[in-house]
Formats: structure tokens, sequence, C-alpha cells
């Protein structure tokens, strides 16, 4: 994903629909690419996430919410950070795990819940924005700065 994601919005019907757009923007992963997700409960970030480490040769299965661990690690073409800022009460607590590490690392970060840690974000992040439209259908808004609201 060396060269910018841009602005783009895709609509999907499922789950799989959204895990397959995942792996669209997963076979595009560098080192030191930066995934900000946001949106609600269930509107399919763990789904996308899933899809990103199936492009990058991980196992989806093994790919879970980082919500009590924080900070996954899968390996992979390139290894995936997978990080959950759900809990956190402050964008410190990013730092303390090792967030400037990982960002300048040899892996890509996805972290869910973005939009709860914003300064932690670096510059050049691609912001992807999940919205509920139904019971399967999602809008994906993607865009190289943060979304307003929360």
């Amino acid at each position: 994903m060396k060269q910018a994601l841009g602005n783009a919005v895709r609509r999907t019907s499922s789950p799989e629909e959204t895990r397959a757009f995942g792996r669209e923007i997963g076979e595009g992963l560098s080192a030191g690419d930066f995934l900000a997700l946001s949106g609600p409960l269930g509107a399919g970030k763990t789904m996308f996430a899933k899809g990103v480490a199936e492009a990058l040769g991980i196992d989806a299965s093994a790919v879970a919410s980082p919500t009590f661990v924080l900070l996954r690690v899968h390996r992979g073409r390139i290894p995936l950070y997978h990080l959950d800022a759900y809990r956190l009460r402050s964008p410190s607590e990013l730092r303390e795990v090792g967030l400037p590490d990982l960002i300048d690392g040899d892996g890509a970060v996805l972290l869910e819940w973005a939009e709860r840690v914003r300064e932690a974000v670096p510059g050049g992040a691609a912001w992807i924005e999940f919205r509920n439209l139904g019971e399967n259908e999602r809008e994906i808004r993607i865009s190289p700065e943060p979304f307003s609201g929360k």
C-alpha cells in the first residue's frame, strides 16, 4: 500500500464480502502501512481484519478482536500487528505496548477503534470507517484523513 488508498466507498452485503474487501486491501500492504479502523460494535472491523490477514498468508481463524490483550501479532508475508483501542483510557497506553516501534517496524499495523486514540495514529495512515446499513449491509469508507465525529 505504499501508494495512498485515497478516498473510496464500498458497500458490502454480507460478512464474506466485508472479508473479501479486507483481502483486497491486504494484498497491497507493505511494512510500515497503518490501517486505522473505526465504527460501532458489530460493524465488521474484525471480519475485515480477517480478510487483511488472509491476504498476508495468515490463517484467518487465528484473527480475533484483541480487545482484552490489546495486541496480537500474526506472522505472514509481513507481520500484522493487530491492536484494539476499545478499552484504552488514553493514547499513552498504546505507547506502552510499543506502538512507535511497530509503526517503524517490519510489518503493517491494523488498529481497531482508532477514533478513540486519534492522536496516536500516524500521518499517512489509511482511515477506514465502517457503518451499519442493515443486518448484513455495511458501508466502508476509506480516507487519508480521520473522519469527523467520535
